[in-house]
This record gives C-alpha cells, sequence and structure tokens, in this order.
C-alpha cells in the first residue's frame, strides 16, 4: 500500500499602492488580491481596511504608572472652510486601530474644490499622539505628531499600515505636577472633552482634588485664517533699487515632474509653531497635501511655467505661459521698473489654525468638571495648490513685485499669531541669477 499526503501551503501577499516616509514614521497602502474559490471561505482574513488605519509604535517611553491608558490620540485635517475634528481615541496598546471615516467626505470635498482627483491626490490627516511618562524632572505629557495621507479612492479597499518610531518624530514636552494644586473654578462646558475617553488621565495626589484626577488633551481652538486664492511663491529673483535700470530681462521657469523612474510623489508639507520658553520651534511632522502618481502612468507633469520679465526700455513684451502648452494661456507680466521680487507663484488654498493643550483637575471619574486651563498652543499652517483644469497642471501666475511683503503685512497683522509666524528676525531666501 502506498500513501499520498499533501499541503497546501497559500501566501497571500498585498501590494503596496502608496508609500510615504515622514520623519520617523512609514505610512503605507497594501491592497490585496480577492482570493479564489475556495480559498475565499477558509481562514484567512485580511487586514482592517480603510476606514480602518493600522498603528503600530516602536520605541515608545515608559508608561507612567496609574494612568486611565497609555497613549491618547487627537486627530484632525483640513477641510473646506476649515480645519475640522476626526476624533479622539485611546489604547493601551503600543499596537492599535483607529477609524476616520467621518473625515473622507471632507477629503472628497477639498479634492473637489482644489479640482484635483482623488485617486491620485488628498490631503492628510494630522495625528496628536500624547503619552504620560516619567522624566528626570518628573511626570511629562509628551506629544509626538504624524501626519496620514487621505487618497480616498486610492485608500478604499487598502489597508493603511502606520509603523511609528516615537523616538524620531516631531515632539513637544510638557512637565507637570500631577498633584491637583489648582483651586476649583467654573469653566466653559465648550472648552471641555466630553469625557474623560478624551483625555489621558492620572490619579491627583494632592491639593483639593486628593484622590481625583488630572488630565490632558489636545483640541482645535480657533481657525484663524483661511484664504482663497493665495499665492505661494516658488521661485523669485530680488531686483534692487540700484539694479533696476542695468536689468534688461529675467527669465525664471519652474518645472516639478513625477515619473516611475525618479519620484513618484510629491506635496507641500505643514508646519507647527509651537512656543517654549526658549523660543519658537517650528516644527514640520510631514505631508499636508499630497499627490501620487499613479502606477498605469509613467510620469506626470504638475507644473512647466516660464516668465520672461523684461524693462520697459527692451522692446519686449513682458509675459508668462504654461510650456507644454500653446500661446493661448499666456499672461502678461510686470515690467522691470521698480525694486522687487519677480518670480512665478503656485496658487492655491491657505489655511491657518490654534491648536490647545488643555489641563483638568477635578473629582475621580469627571475631572473636566472641575479646572480646566489652556496650558500649550500650536499654530499649524497648511497650504495646497489648485488645478488648472485647462492645462491639467497647478495654477500659477506671475509674481507681483510687491505681493510678498504686502501677503507678509497682512498676516504680521493679525495679532493671533504675527510673533509665531513669523517670529522675529526671520529671514526670507530668494534663489536664481538675473540676466543682464
Amino acid at each position: 500500500m502506498v500513501a499520498y499526503s499533501s499541503l497546501l501551503i497559500y501566501a497571500h501577499i498585498g501590494r503596496v499602492v502608496l508609500r510615504y516616509s515622514g520623519p520617523g514614521y512609514v505610512v503605507e497602502y497594501i491592497r490585496y488580491p480577492e482570493l479564489p474559490w475556495p480559498l475565499n471561505i477558509l481562514t484567512f482574513s485580511p487586514p482592517s481596511e480603510y476606514p480602518l488605519i493600522n498603528i503600530a509604535i516602536t520605541n515608545a517611553p515608559t508608561p507612567y504608572p496609574h494612568t486611565n491608558a497609555r497613549f491618547f490620540i487627537y486627530a484632525t485635517g483640513p477641510s473646506v472652510g476649515g480645519f475640522v475634528d476626526v476624533g479622539h481615541y485611546l489604547s493601551n496598546s503600543t499596537s492599535f486601530v483607529i477609524n476616520v471615516g467621518n473625515y473622507t467626505a471632507y477629503a472628497l470635498e477639498l479634492d473637489n474644490y482644489l479640482r484635483m482627483t482623488p485617486d491620485m491626490a488628498g490631503p492628510s490627516i494630522i495625528l496628536f499622539i500624547s503619552t504620560i511618562t516619567n522624566t528626570s524632572k518628573g511626570p511629562s505629557v509628551v506629544t509626538g505628531f504624524v501626519t496620514i495621507p487621505i487618497i480616498p479612492m486610492l485608500a478604499r479597499g487598502s489597508v493603511v499600515d502606520v509603523v511609528i518610531n516615537y523616538t524620531r518624530v516631531a515632539k513637544v514636552g510638557l512637565t507637570v505636577n500631577a498633584t491637583g494644586g489648582a483651586a476649583p473654578s467654573f469653566q466653559d462646558p465648550s472648552t471641555q472633552p466630553p469625557s474623560t475617553a478624551s483625555a489621558g488621565c492620572v490619579v491627583a495626589s494632592g491639593g483639593p482634588y486628593k484622590s481625583g484626577e488630572e488630565c490632558w488633551y489636545w483640541q482645535l481652538n480657533t481657525v484663524l485664517l483661511t484664504r482663497d486664492n493665495t499665492p505661494f511663491p516658488v521661485v523669485a529673483q530680488v531686483v534692487r533699487s540700484s539694479e533696476v535700470n542695468y536689468v534688461g530681462e529675467s527669465d525664471v521657469r519652474v518645472g516639478i515632474e513625477l515619473s516611475q523612474s525618479t519620484y513618484t510623489g510629491a506635496g507641500f508639507t505643514l508646519s507647527l509653531a509651537i512656543p517654549t520658553n526658549a523660543g519658537v520651534n517650528v516644527e514640520i511632522p510631514g505631508i499636508g497635501y499630497i499627490l501620487q502618481l499613479q502606477s498605469n502612468q509613467n510620469s506626470y507633469t504638475l507644473l512647466n511655467y516660464e516668465c520672461y520679465f523684461t524693462n520697459p526700455l527692451v522692446p519686449i513684451t513682458p509675459l508668462c505661459e504654461y510650456a507644454n502648452v500653446s500661446a493661448n494661456y499666456a499672461v502678461s507680466a510686470p515690467s522691470i521698473s521698480s525694486a522687487g521680487a519677480y518670480g512665478i507663484a503656485i496658487i492655491g488654498y491657505l489655511e491657518i489654525a490654534n491648536y490647545t493643550e488643555y489641563e483638568c483637575v477635578g473629582s475621580l471619574g469627571d475631572p473636566c468638571i472641575g479646572t480646566v486651563e489652556a496650558v500649550q498652543w500650536a499654530i499649524m499652517t497648511w497650504f495646497a495648490a489648485y488645478n488648472n483644469t485647462n492645462v491639467n497642471e497647478f495654477e500659477a501666475e506671475p509674481l507681483d513685485p510687491g505681493v510678498i511683503m504686502k501677503y507678509i503685512q497682512t498676516l504680521l497683522n493679525n495679532k493671533a499669531f504675527n510673533t509665531i509666524t513669523f517670529p522675529s528676525g526671520t529671514g526670507y531666501i530668494t534663489a536664481g541669477d538675473i540676466d543682464t
């Protein structure tokens, strides 16, 4: 008698359709093929698909004892009309899942407003990942910042994995007393989280709330600015007053292209300006809006734009145009008749908002009915370009020689963030040679 045995081994391998590496973390979209029968009814179960996002944190600090959670996470994102809350989450594990399904409609609306296609472009949600840990100065609340691109049609049907090395992400720390020493006071309920499910808490060891709780959470405070048709200078040539009569022509060209052989993704980073005792820290936690080359595309031109600025004494008409299309889209450019910055701006949508970290001190189980105090804040700046559907490239235009300083002055006049967005001593970098 001869016996035969067989062993069926099937490896279900996914395909990475997007990979973004931020400072200290990696985001991947993975697509798994549909299994053929009968494998589709057997034991394999793929990981959770979007709008669920799988988070894995490595090198996290040792948690402080007697906390209600190891991590407390706040998610937010840009939308048409200003930033929005996505959700608060708690986790006692370094691996957990968050649901961001309520943000998909905002991402689609923003893509539509920017005239971008939602299968290759999208905004990012921003995670404030906080933990309470013990340091040489005592207990501290440490918050790390991570951005996760949401390309709506590409995310749909994908497994979204985010692997975070907590020691390397952009972070901010806050040393706390954890004693509950503040006196009770009434607070506006609008400043309070819905419950301790939104905050990280420790048991208070003293003060009027002995055996109470002290908690911390981040929240969108105020959308400071939303501005349509905002110029974002990408290159400028500065002509000084003493040079005006000696510059006959200045030629400026910008080319941005994605290709399978060079760069398959591009985008606009967002910034966080965080005041500290030593000054203002400006952190760049990652991408704020991303454009991803599709797998069936060899290349994609985001912008190929050129400008010719000429002195009125030169018999050449100054103009700007998209280099890859006909001259029907040419526009007039400023003449070099006065000092200023002559260059090219991408046109897009700008949002600036204040995010605040609050501290609650109160009775056990309901601390935020006690004292609520703002203890830290950050200014978030976000920008994304419009798509010019006539040429299918970024919207661009010549930079008015005085527009940069006029725009900066507008921001500086807003007392809510003038010393944070543009701290004293900020320098402005110009690039390019002047043809004479």
